[in-house]
């Protein structure tokens, strides 16, 4: 669970986790990709971060119902 103490800590966060997932989702690793995204989505990341990073979350939530629709069918 990440803890950062400064807003931009948080926005830098954002980014490197939808890049890990994005690499998960390439890799069919669909499980490990939506616990990534869960993570960083459920997180309390403050009103100023989720404004700044709105579209990469909105990204982030789409790459989250993909990764899990194929989690499913690959069981």
């Amino acid at each position: 669970n990440h803890n950062p103490t400064k807003p931009d800590q948080f926005f830098n966060i954002i980014e490197c986790q939808y890049y890990i997932a994005n690499c998960l989702y390439s890799l069919g690793r669909y499980k490990e990709c939506t616990s990534v995204c869960e993570e960083t989505l459920n997180s309390d990341l403050g009103e100023q971060v989720e404004k700044r990073q709105k579209n990469r979350l909105k990204s982030m939530q789409r790459l989250l119902e993909k990764s899990l629709s194929l989690s499913r069918v690959k069981e």
